[in-house]
């Protein structure tokens, strides 16, 4: 086919440019099951998928028709076209990337394996200026790799994996205008991803969140476009949500009165954003803005950096002659410790300086100086931001200097920054914490090359209380924060949110499942690192608890199976977080695999700078070795996996508790008879060794 040119118009051709977003206009008649990915042919014709049909359609801009162009095309989702005007297509049910024409022509196979093995479910793809392509691969419906993957085609066609999400659903794909980053959504979060992307490899590093999708944790995120601005349209849920880089949230939301899948810009002017959703194609008009095509469209990526009326830096290894043994340079990069709200600083080298860079609000890193002699200090930074909003914190022992940091136009013009106060340090070791502490709404910070303290007196009154210098990583005082867990502000998810109950005097969530989630409005009194403690309980395996602090998840831990719904137990995280003071908002969402999405109850949780449980909930992943056969059962079952030598206890519960079948079993006499006494329905086998801990519970369907 004749690929036309894409058009590229001037701002006095856009009358539309300051207009508001109109509403959507469905273009079909709800005649398809389920469509996804749109993509422009350069001229009057969108092409998309309708994946349970198997076919590709083709709706033409002018005529406002439609027509099946591909049939047989195993479950497509994706599109994209190549720069020689061929169609590529994610093939779901076959698990692999073709080329075709737009006829249906199969031209060759572009991806279907990975070392060796099937993919799960190409899922969508965009293709960079050198003919490279990135696809995602979730297993949505086929589980063949073993991990859930952001892969990358180069064009010689060698594929490498780049990024992997373990119980993640990778999905959207798109690349920056400039051609510098990549852009990744997830179904089953909120968080919408950037990489860079290397000019000469196409390989990704410096996985940042860029955006954060409204709604529930399971976001439904799905495909992406972008425009001539750089904004980045997100569909997910029923909107198209649109983010600049200027904060984490969206600038624009574009609802939809069904499940939006996918987005592209087309016409002629390439001004009108069509979206599929559900069962049919939109459009949507007065934007005021341009889209961009891929690869047609994309600049060539450089590595030159990003430097704004760049003035002139620091001499970034600094010759100072001191004047006496306590003046101390200390370059940013050589951090003892990172972490922090989004994980911490990384570091980069630009111009021969290495720095440290990826700071966001509410990352620290932590220094050790070994101080001659007591005395005040006076501190310096060199330092850079090109963002409003940027300030930064040292802390050491109980002493807190917060500075702002001015916007200098760019990452690297670093320049020095003294700050307002003075401190005092006591000979000997002492740890001294970083901290980017601004209010810019996107929460980006500053890059920092090194910083420099200097002694310039001594502490006046030798007779005052030293300065003792404490851990600054957690507050000075013990704080214990109790939460109850039915004061949530809010609660939704999957099943709709959780619901409360009281027994015994206790009340406390239940029906909680997998995706369901409830909101807790928190202050805390002091900056520093707390642990988790939850009184909860649980009769069932697989079951994990995420805690995410103002929408940005912060640790996932198994909850171990108590064998009851109502048997309340405190059980510490082993890891702690770094909460800032003031308030926040406290998600906790049902987030582990077991496969009746059910998950515990939760009488309250205490956020405490000590490990103040009883036990510690574990990250690592549940061993699965214990099974029974058949299930659905009728009136007699077997249990697999049992360790050999071991006498096992067993219980049959219904779905309240009540014990209907109990006994014992090994390795050998392992089965269980005499269950036609047991009514159609659900029922849990509990498991448990002589111990007396709880081994296994499983579902068993009783036919």
């Amino acid at each position: 086919m004749n690929y036309l040119q894409f058009m590229k118009i001037g701002a006095l051709a856009l009358f539309s440019i300051n207009t508001y977003a109109q509403s959507p206009v469905k273009l079909s008649n709800n005649q398809f099951q389920f469509v996804e990915g749109p993509v422009w042919d350069g001229s009057n014709i969108i092409y998309f998928s309708d994946i349970p049909a198997n076919k590709v359609v083709s709706y033409n801009i002018n005529t406002k028709t439609f027509s099946d162009v591909i049939v047989n095309a195993n479950r497509p989702n994706g599109l994209m076209f190549t720069k020689d005007y061929d169609l590529l297509v994610c093939e779901g049910s076959a698990g692999r990337i073709t080329r075709r024409t737009v006829n249906g022509q199969l031209l060759e196979t572009i991806a279907d394996t990975f070392n060796g093995v099937r993919l799960n479910d190409p899922n969508d793809l965009c293709i960079d200026k050198k003919g490279g392509i990135y696809f995602t691969d979730p297993n949505f419906v086929f589980t063949h790799q073993p991990e859930n993957r952001l892969y990358y085609r180069d064009a010689s066609g060698n594929i490498s994996s780049q990024d992997a999400f373990a119980r993640g659903k990778p999905n959207g794909v798109i690349i920056s205008p400039d051609g510098k980053y990549l852009y990744l959504d997830n179904s089953e979060s909120t968080v919408v991803y950037r990489y860079n992307i290397d000019a000469a490899t196409g390989n990704l590093s410096n996985r940042i969140q860029y955006g954060t999708l409204a709604g529930a944790n399971d976001s439904g995120a799905d495909g992406m476009a972008v425009d001539t601005d750089g904004k980045l349209y997100v569909t997910s849920r029923s909107t198209v949500q649109v983010f600049d880089g200027s904060r984490l949230t969206a600038v624009r939301t574009i609802n939809f009165p069904e499940k939006a899948t996918n987005c592209t810009f087309g016409g002629v002017n390439k001004d009108i954003l069509f979206v599929t959703a559900g069962q049919n194609l939109y459009e949507v008009t007065g934007l005021g803005v341009i889209g961009v095509q891929h690869p047609f469209d994309l600049s060539e990526n450089t590595t030159e950096p990003d430097v704004i009326d760049p003035v002139v830096p620091v001499d970034t290894d600094p010759d100072i002659d001191p004047q006496n043994e306590d003046t101390y340079i200390v370059q940013a990069e050589d951090f003892e410790e990172t972490g922090g709200t989004f994980g911490g600083f990384e570091t980069y080298s630009t111009n021969g300086v290495t720095a440290i860079n990826f700071n966001q609000t509410g990352d620290w890193a932590e220094y050790e100086l070994d101080i001659v002699s007591d005395g005040v200090y006076e501190v310096s930074y060199a330092i850079a931001t090109p963002v409003n909003g940027a300030a930064i914190e040292l802390q050491v022992g109980n002493q807190s200097i917060k500075d702002n940091v001015p916007n200098n136009g760019g990452w690297d013009a670093f320049t020095e920054l003294k700050t307002s106060e003075t401190i005092e340090l006591k000979k000997g070791v002492q740890s001294i914490r970083i901290l980017g502490a601004g209010t810019n709404s996107g929460n980006w910070e500053w890059n920092m090359d090194f910083f420099r303290i200097n002694k310039i007196g001594e502490i006046p009154n030798e007779a005052v209380t030293p300065v003792r210098p404490v851990n600054p990583v957690r507050p000075v005082a013990n704080i214990e924060i109790n939460v109850e867990a039915e004061s949530f502000t809010q609660t939704d998810g999957r099943f709709d949110g959780v619901q409360t109950y009281t027994l015994n005097g206790v009340t406390a969530t239940n029906f909680n499942q997998t995706g369901d989630f409830v909101d807790y409005t928190v202050t805390i009194p002091d900056t520093g690192n707390y642990y988790i403690t939850y009184h909860i309980s649980t009769p069932v395996d697989n079951t994990a608890v995420e805690f995410l602090v103002d929408g940005i998840s912060q640790l996932k831990s198994n909850v171990p199976n108590n064998g009851s719904w109502d048997n309340f137990r405190a059980f510490t995280t082993s890891e702690s977080i770094n909460l800032t003071r003031g308030e926040h908002t406290i998600r906790l969402v049902g987030a582990g695999t077991n496969p009746g999405k059910w998950e515990w109850n939760l009488d309250r949780f205490v956020i405490s700078n000590t490990q103040a449980g009883s036990k510690v909930l574990s990250n690592a992943n549940v061993s699965d070795t214990i099974y029974i056969t058949p299930n659905p059962v009728r009136d007699s079952f077997n249990i697999a996996g049992l360790l050999p030598n071991t006498t096992y206890t067993f219980k049959i519960n219904d779905f309240i508790g009540k014990t209907l079948v109990e006994g014992k079993v090994n390795s050998i006499e392992n089965s269980i008879i005499g269950l036609e006494i047991l009514s159609v329905g659900i029922y849990f086998l509990q498991i448990k060794d002589v111990d007396g801990q709880v081994s296994k519970t499983i579902k068993v369907n009783k036919k």
